[in-house]
């Protein structure tokens, strides 16, 4: 953090997730605060405007959120309060480029493919098997999938180790990703001699074209990035990454919840966390902002 003694000052007034998240937006507001070489309870009206677009919030509820903090501190350090509204902070709220998809969007995405080979990494990302450098989609097999109860067991390179439960639906893509022998080329689309490639048949669930080079084993990240990058140009969004798809999946879980149970407590944010892998709530309370679920999923 920028000027770390003053921020853990005004930091010692808050406790668990406040603190907690106030921490987070001053790690953030340190590039800026670092490159125009001043703390941000000396930002002018411009500078605040740089931040507030930098942090780019995609709700009205944490640009309020962000402004709350911005303003506190402010007044912290200076004696008075600012004369800033929330419908400053709401003008930099960015809802333009479509980031996140429900779960019938996926689906749709997800049926435009003709390989089940890339389906399949949307559908694990938007369940919540991912990991480190998408080991936990590199490192399935086939002995990992429970079938009958839905169950896969995967390999984080960095986190080791967990069972995870995914949906029929995900079971179903594994299935036909296994049994794939043909891979079409920029999904059938290509022509020519290239139109198709043989993969290599193993136990790996993802699994790469033959070549003149002899492999046989795990395909390394760069193979999920090029899938994902062509799935991306294909639907002409490219926002359609690893990130955004799985929260994507982190608000379908949180918009279930909602409509359950009518809120979303710690208890789900617990159950969220454990499916994706995430112990910090924090991090799943920004992620799951209410407004962001209603405004997804109406």
């Amino acid at each position: 953090m920028y000027n770390s003694e003053k921020k853990n000052g005004f930091l010692s007034n808050y406790e668990g997730s406040t603190k907690t998240t106030y921490k987070w937006f001053f790690e953030k507001s340190s590039e800026l605060e670092c490159k125009l070489n001043k703390d941000l309870s000396s930002f002018s009206l411009d500078d605040i405007s740089t931040l507030m677009r930098m942090i780019n919030p995609i709700t009205k509820t944490s640009a309020q959120s962000y402004g709350r903090i911005i303003t506190s501190y402010i007044k912290w350090i200076k004696g008075f309060k600012i004369d800033l509204n929330n419908e400053f902070f709401y003008q930099f709220v960015n809802n333009v480029v479509k980031k996140y998809w429900t779960d019938k969007e996926i689906e749709l995405i997800e049926n435009k493919l003709v390989n089940a080979q890339d389906a399949v990494i949307i559908r694990l990302i938007f369940e919540g098997i991912n990991g480190f450098e998408h080991s936990e989609i590199r490192n399935i097999k086939r002995e990992d999938v429970n079938f009958e109860n839905k169950n896969i067991t995967v390999y984080d390179d960095k986190r080791g180790k967990r069972i995870v439960k995914v949906s029929e639906r995900c079971i179903s893509l594994i299935r036909e990703a296994f049994d794939q022998e043909i891979y079409f080329n920029k999904n059938g689309d290509a022509v020519g001699k290239r139109d198709k490639s043989t993969l290599y048949m193993n136990d790996y669930l993802i699994r790469k074209a033959k070549s003149k080079t002899t492999f046989d084993g795990k395909v390394d990240k760069h193979q999920i990035y090029r899938r994902l990058s062509s799935i991306s140009s294909l639907i002409n969004n490219k926002n359609f990454k690893a990130e955004k798809i799985e929260k994507s999946g982190m608000l379908n879980m949180a918009n279930i919840y909602y409509s359950v149970d009518g809120e979303l407590n710690n208890t789900h944010l617990i159950s969220i966390g454990e499916q994706f892998s995430i112990n910090e709530l924090f991090k799943l309370r920004e992620i799951l902002d209410k407004d962001l679920v209603k405004a997804l999923y109406g």
